[in-house]
Parts: structure tokens; C-alpha cells; sequence
């Protein structure tokens, strides 16, 4: 055997027996990117913004497989065993590079896969945990519209003036379908408070255990009010349902020491009386009496903007003699002191009328407005003075 043989069977006996020596480069593998979801509840969305189609949601320690993600790295899109979508970027831990995950558009997702059952994760969840105090308004987040579960998350705020527009009050909160509860304790001095709330879309408010308003309703833009005599520690709950489009809040109230003087009654009609819609105590204003509704309604959502009545009456105390009643307005207008009609400006349009009362008896006496307002402007203005300048009947 030539020497050429023997080393051609040596050479092929050596890459036989130890093939790990041969000189091939490795093949290389992309690093896995991973997300693991960080709070309770997470909403996938159809495309990479909270304004857009919410398509599923994911759990605090569910793991999901990276796909891609937006150009500024904002929100990715990700695979969680059946459930696909784009998840915001903060909500997540993300291992491996994400600098290495492909940048999609936003319209990727064309086709859903169906919907399916994921096992929950081993690890329990717990529910959000408030601080140990709160020094305003213990606000309370739930990923429902009916307050039910324990809350996902908790806030603590100074007053209740919220506009969420499209998004969401906080990360682990839904952009839709969502409710809170505002509580705080109060001490409140002898008075009279009128409570006002401001939102997009229903409200209650309790005081303990009453309920002073009941809107848990859709509405847009909608304003309630309540009045009540208080005096002490009252727990205040203010609750707020949110169901699509605009989110919004806003609560106040007014102290008056004193009980308003007037009880205003608002009916449908004009200038005919029609049925009443809605009753409450009110304070004067500037004047004995004044309002001015412009073009809007006295009360939205109970009483129409145009084509109605409505009718002021309070106790007043009078010093013995003669007074001067004035009235402006639009549109008509009468005002009586006890059964009697001081001014007669039942009509359309501007009102500027006065006339003076002789012998009035000292002492309380009912004045009563009557009011309407057809179309257009509405405001009202009565006032009325003592005659000291000219000589009169004094019972």
C-alpha cells in the first residue's frame, strides 16, 4: 500500500470517529423576546392605541411571546397563547432585546385568531392594595362598570375634577367599561350644601347610607344636583360609571349657613303651566331674586331649555310701610306678595316694570314669582326696597 493510500484511509478514519473537530461555522438563532404582564389586568388592543378596539386581556404574570412592535417602541405586539395583540410597552417586563424585534404596522392585525379558554397562572393574584391612609378623596378603580370585585387600583386625590377624554384614569384601568368610588369623611358645619356633579356617563351620590342622587345611566355631559340641611361627620360616596366613548367627573358642593329662601318648582310649558319636573331649594343671588340661564336650561336633564314655567316662593320679614317691587325678565313675569299680584308682565320679550305696594304690615310675608320662558334668553331679576321719600298708608 503507497503512501498516498494510507493517508487518504487515516484522514477518513479521523473525521469518523471525532466529527466535532471539523471547522463549521455555528448557525445563529435570534433571541427570544418575552413579556410578562405586571398588573391585574391588561387590555390587548386591535392596533397600538388606547382609542382603538380593545380584543382580549391578560393577567398579572402571563407571559407572552414578542412579535413586533411600533416604531417608537411604545407597544408591542404579542402572542399569549391564544391572545394576540398590541399591549402598551409600560405594562410589561420584557427579557431578551427588544431592539431586535421586527417594527410592524399598526394595521397587522387584519385577522383575529379565534377566542380561547388560557389557564390562569399558577402564581395567585392578589388585588391592588391601598396605602394605609388616604388624606383626601380614597378613590377606587374597578375594570367593571358595576363596581364589583375588589378595585385594581387605588388614588388618593385632593378634589374630584376629572377629563379622561379617551384614555384610561390609569394603566391597569380599561379605557371603557370601567367604574370608581370617591369616599371621603367630612365635617361639616350647620348649613345648607348644595351638591353638584358634572360627568360622562352615570353618578350616585350617598351621604352614609342615603342616596341623594341616582344616574346610573349613559348621559353625555350631563349635570345633577341635590341640596340637604347638614350638620356633622357625614361619610360621603360619590360613584361613577363609565361606559364608551368620553370619560369625565367633576364633583362641588356650596355652604350657605342659612337655608336658601326659595323653593323653585319647574314645569314643562309656556306660557301654560304643564306638568312639574323638578323641585328644589334655592338661594337669591345678587338681588332678592336673580337668575340668569342665558340659552341654556335652568336644570339639564330635567327641565327643557325652551317652554317652561317655573315658580319661586319664600317668607320674607317687612318693616310696616310702603315698597317699591321691580322686575326685569324675559320673557313674562308676575310676582304677588301674599294673593296679591304687585307686577303683571305675563308676555314674550323684555320686562322691565316697578311699581309700589302701600301698606305693607310688619312682619312675614309670602312672595311668590312666576316665571316662563318661551324661546331664546331667559333670565330673571326681582328686587324690591323700602319707600322712605314719599308719605303713604303705614298700618
Amino acid at each position: 500500500m503507497n503512501r498516498h493510500r494510507w493517508l487518504v484511509l487515516i484522514t477518513i478514519f479521523w473525521l469518523t470517529a471525532f466529527p466535532q473537530t471539523v471547522n463549521a461555522a455555528p448557525l445563529l438563532q435570534a433571541e427570544a423576546v418575552e413579556a410578562t404582564v405586571k398588573f391585574a389586568l391588561v387590555n390587548l388592543y386591535l392596533q397600538p392605541s388606547q382609542s382603538s378596539a380593545v380584543i382580549g386581556t391578560v393577567m398579572a404574570g402571563w407571559v407572552c411571546d414578542v412579535e413586533g412592535r411600533n416604531d417608537a417602541t411604545t407597544w408591542l405586539l404579542v402572542t399569549c397563547g391564544a391572545r394576540r395583540g398590541w399591549i402598551d410597552r409600560r405594562l410589561v417586563n420584557v427579557t431578551g432585546d427588544l431592539a431586535s424585534a421586527l417594527v410592524l404596522d399598526a394595521n397587522v392585525l387584519t385577522v383575529l385568531p379565534p377566542a380561547a379558554a388560557i389557564p390562569a397562572p399558577t402564581a395567585t393574584t392578589l388585588p391592588a392594595t391601598p396605602p394605609p391612609t388616604f388624606n383626601g378623596w380614597k378613590v377606587s378603580y374597578f375594570n367593571n362598570p358595576n363596581l364589583q370585585g375588589d378595585p385594581v387600583a387605588y388614588a388618593d386625590v385632593s378634589f374630584i375634577d376629572f377629563r379622561w377624554g379617551y384614555e384610561s384614569p390609569m394603566p391597569v384601568v380599561p379605557v371603557d367599561y370601567f367604574s370608581a368610588r370617591f369616599e371621603r369623611t367630612l365635617d361639616l358645619p350647620p348649613g345648607y350644601y348644595q351638591f353638584t356633579i358634572q360627568t360622562d356617563d352615570g353618578a350616585r351620590l350617598w351621604l352614609d347610607d342615603r342616596l341623594i342622587v341616582d344616574e346610573w345611566h349613559g348621559a353625555t355631559g350631563s349635570t345633577y344636583t341635590s341640596g340637604a340641611l347638614l350638620n356633622g361627620r357625614y361619610t360621603v360616596r360619590l360613584e361613577f360609571l363609565e361606559l364608551v366613548a368620553l370619560a369625565s367627573i367633576r364633583f362641588t358642593y356650596e355652604y350657605s349657613p342659612q337655608t336658601p329662601p326659595w323653593t323653585a318648582n319647574y314645569y314643562n310649558g309656556a306660557p301654560t303651566r304643564g306638568e312639574l319636573l323638578y323641585t328644589q331649594l334655592e338661594n337669591a343671588g345678587t338681588v332678592q331674586l336673580e337668575r340668569n340661564w342665558n340659552f341654556a336650561s335652568p336644570l339639564p336633564d330635567a327641565v327643557p331649555v325652551d317652554f317652561w314655567n317655573g315658580r319661586w316662593t319664600g317668607q320674607f320679614y317687612f318693616e310696616g310701610g310702603n315698597y317699591y317691587f321691580r322686575a326685569r325678565s324675559d320673557d313674562g313675569v308676575r310676582v304677588y306678595i301674599d294673593q296679591t299680584l304687585v307686577i303683571d308682565a305675563w308676555r314674550d320679550g323684555y320686562t322691565d316694570m316697578a311699581n309700589r305696594f302701600v301698606g305693607i304690615g310688619s312682619g312675614k310675608h309670602t312672595v311668590t314669582v312666576d316665571y316662563y320662558d318661551r324661546t331664546g334668553q331667559a333670565f330673571l331679576q326681582i328686587w324690591w326696597y323700602k319707600d322712605t321719600t314719599m308719605p303713604g298708608v303705614t298700618p
